[in-house]
């Protein structure tokens, strides 16, 4: 069998659209090409984040919970 050639994948940055006629703009949390990383109070903030824990059978309280429970465990409360 001959293996197969690909010409590897180049990562392109993410581009702000202009806004639409009826002023719809796609909502921008972070940029992957950034060094800034969004915060933990964001990400639980995020509707799409809440869809992927409920996804995962998980509910946001018990993640807050957890996480409460982990700092002060650790010393950060």
């Amino acid at each position: 069998m001959m293996p197969s050639i690909r010409r590897p994948l180049r990562f392109t940055p993410a581009r702000s659209p202009a806004p639409r006629a009826d002023g719809w703009r796609p909502r921008r949390i972070w940029s992957f090409g950034s060094a800034k990383e969004p915060s933990l109070s964001e990400l639980m903030d995020d509707p799409i984040f809440g869809h992927l824990l409920s996804s995962d059978g998980l509910q946001q309280e018990h993640v807050e919970t957890l996480i409460s429970e982990m700092r002060y465990k650790l010393g950060y409360a």
